[in-house]
């Protein structure tokens, strides 16, 4: 058989593609995991390697279920063996919270990035989805997940005169971001000022107000929201990964509203907007 030097291209293309999207997947999903991580004094420089020998996972557990994992394991694994036994007693202890039983504790050990991020995305999608509008019941499947979330951002921005029909074009000029911020704190950005000609400072504007004043973890840069090159820019599952606490956090500012009506004589103080990118 000839060699298909054209197909060998293809296939390194392919392999190059994948690989920046996973790297921009774990740059996403590692922000959230590290958002939650502070509530145990603890951070995870480089998620693929940091959660190999289990403990940081179980740490990560534990402030997911603001709980001390009851489980006895080892804080100080010196082979596989006992990382393996640490992260299968991570994955029991969230087990009655989150649908885990198609995740191998050896390819966590082993530094699978695709099982990783099966394993985060998991987390995310089970943590921050719809909890409390569900009435406590939550889900993992993801095209219904993707239905919620796309029906609730439309209610939020269609006000604004938004169309919001995917989790990529549409918001890649940073407007339907400022427009959900705004929506839960109406008039904090000024949104009439704003204008779809500068996207990255509308997407720093609304990351900074949804970090402040919503406790939004602030998981996307909006330099990779902007890259000139479409293919290298998060893809749906960072936007809604991103985009799920603005559920709770539009349910916390209401009863929050309701136990502390607003007083006429004081009013939300705007960030300082962002310098504009030249």
């Amino acid at each position: 058989m000839a060699f298909d030097g054209r197909a060998s291209v293809m296939t390194q293309n392919r392999q190059t593609v994948m690989h920046e999207v996973n790297e921009l997947h774990l740059k996403t999903f590692g922000a959230w995991v590290n958002f939650h991580l502070q509530k145990v004094d603890r951070r995870a420089d480089d998620p693929l390697n940091d959660f190999r020998d289990g403990t940081l996972l179980i740490k990560l557990a534990e402030s997911l279920l603001n709980q001390p994992c009851s489980l006895r394991y080892n804080q100080f694994p010196s082979n596989d063996y006992q990382r393996v036994d640490n992260v299968v007693i991570a994955l029991k202890f969230l087990s009655p919270t989150v649908q885990l039983s198609d995740i191998d504790p050896k390819a966590i050990v082993s530094g699978s990035v695709k099982d990783l991020l099966a394993l985060m995305w998991r987390l995310i999608i089970t943590f921050q989805a719809f909890r409390k509008t569900d009435g406590g019941q939550q889900t993992c499947d993801q095209s219904e997940l993707r239905r919620k979330l796309l029906e609730f951002v439309r209610q939020r921005t269609t006000p604004y005169g938004l169309t919001v029909v995917d989790f990529g074009k549409s918001f890649s000029d940073g407007m339907a971001f400022c427009a959900l911020v705004d929506s839960i704190c109406p008039g904090l950005l000024n949104y009439s000022q704003l204008t779809p000609s500068r996207p990255y400072d509308n997407m720093r504007l609304a990351f900074m107000a949804a970090a402040e004043y919503l406790q939004v973890p602030p998981i996307l840069d909006p330099a990779d929201m902007c890259n000139p090159d479409p293919r290298k820019r998060p893809d749906e599952q960072c936007v809604m990964a991103y985009l799920l606490p603005f559920v709770e956090a539009m349910l916390a500012r209401a009863e929050y509203l309701n136990n502390n009506p607003p007083n006429p004589q004081a009013s939300l103080q705007p960030p300082q907007p962002p310098q504009p990118q030249p």
